[in-house]
């Protein structure tokens, strides 16, 4: 047996980490939690002392945003204790359990403001107003919204480089024209801003006989249809604006009312909603939206008895990369595609194409 082992390690070759990865087409991550997992390591206690307990609970009080690796060296550098990063992190922890459970035990978790907000049974019940920001080419512009709370259509939008009480006016104008007559029956849902507690604008609203409501102070959920429109209004301007270039002289304001013009429109007629049961909320004003259910039930059970007969995709990655021919793709492009996925819309740089799939 041993002179067989032998045998086999003289035959054996070394093969690279870096080359099985190539090879196989698994991420690197995948790679090292398997090889951790062949190592069957034993995961080992950690000893804690009560110096070192000591000198890192007094240290996270006096700098409780500290991490691991900077307390542990804040308190080696003043020669008080020495303490392991990992230590120092999980001492923090259970500190942070141990301080949370108190809370609760005290009941000084803060307590939600009971509000009876209103419901809305059909379209033109209620509508919802609010506003939020972007920034674009470094200046940020300010986008007003009012909607319908039963159908999240939006009645109207305004653009604005100031947040004021002009910014909120357009926006009620405009959903006057869009609603076609139809005024909230119930109420209008407001923000606490001051925009929309100022004097031109409540003579605005009150000019029409609607109720304006006020969400309680500190509780943004309370419009929460708005609210939630924000991040795909957000989302969807930055993603515009990652291929919208500038032009020299080009105003932009300009650019943001075009670019929001067409987001509005994308996530009225485009877009379908869960909450509306997956049409969109033109499908609902419009009143086609128990049709187009209908039809899209229809499609789905057509594509999934059509399975047998669809091509499989084997090697996933590979797949993606050749569909939408990933090598082409500038250095920005990549970046720019990868922050709107994470949100990071701050990092997102204008730029006319992204790559060759369309």
């Amino acid at each position: 047996m041993t002179e067989l082992v032998n045998r086999l390690a003289q035959q054996a070759t070394y093969t690279r980490k870096g080359h099985i990865i190539d090879i196989s087409g698994f991420l690197s991550s995948r790679i090292y939690v398997w090889q951790r997992g062949i190592r069957e390591r034993v995961k080992r206690v950690r000893r804690l002392y009560e110096e070192e307990v000591n000198a890192a609970l007094h240290n996270i009080i006096c700098y409780p945003h500290m991490g691991g690796r900077k307390g542990a060296l804040m308190i080696a550098y003043h020669q008080l204790e020495y303490i392991g990063q990992r230590c120092y992190d999980g001492i923090k922890k259970v500190l942070k359990l141990i301080l949370c459970a108190e809370i609760k035990d005290r009941n000084l978790d803060r307590e939600n403001v009971e509000w009876p907000k209103p419901s809305a049974g059909q379209y033109g019940d209620i509508w919802c107003s609010d506003f939020t920001h972007v920034e674009l080419y470094g200046q940020v512009m300010y986008i007003a919204v009012v909607l319908d709370d039963y159908s999240h259509y939006y009645l109207g939008y305004s653009v604005s480089d100031c947040a004021d009480a002009s910014l909120v006016d357009d926006a009620f104008s405009m959903a006057l024209e869009t609603c076609g007559g139809i005024l909230p029956e119930i109420c209008m849902i407001n923000d606490r801003g001051s925009q929309y507690k100022a004097e031109l604008y409540k003579a605005r609203v009150g000019h029409y006989g609607i109720k304006q409501v006020f969400i309680p102070p500190g509780t943004p959920w309370n419009n929460g249809e708005a609210e939630v429109g924000m991040k795909d209004i957000k989302a969807l301007v930055y993603h515009r604006l990652s291929h919208t270039p500038r032009e020299r002289g080009q105003d932009i304001v300009e650019i943001a009312r075009g670019i929001v013009h067409e987001v509005f429109k994308e996530l009225n007629e485009i877009i379908p909603r869960p909450k509306l049961a997956g049409v969109t909320p033109a499908d609902v004003v419009e009143r086609r939206a128990d049709k187009k259910r209908a039809a899209m039930e229809a499609f789905v059970e057509e594509r999934k008895a059509a399975r047998p007969s669809k091509k499989r995709v084997d090697n996933l990655s590979q797949h993606i990369k050749t569909l939408l021919n990933i090598d082409t793709w500038t250095d920005r492009s990549l970046k720019n595609l990868v922050h709107l996925m994470n949100h990071k819309y701050h990092l997102v740089v204008p730029q006319k194409v992204w790559g060759n799939f369309s």
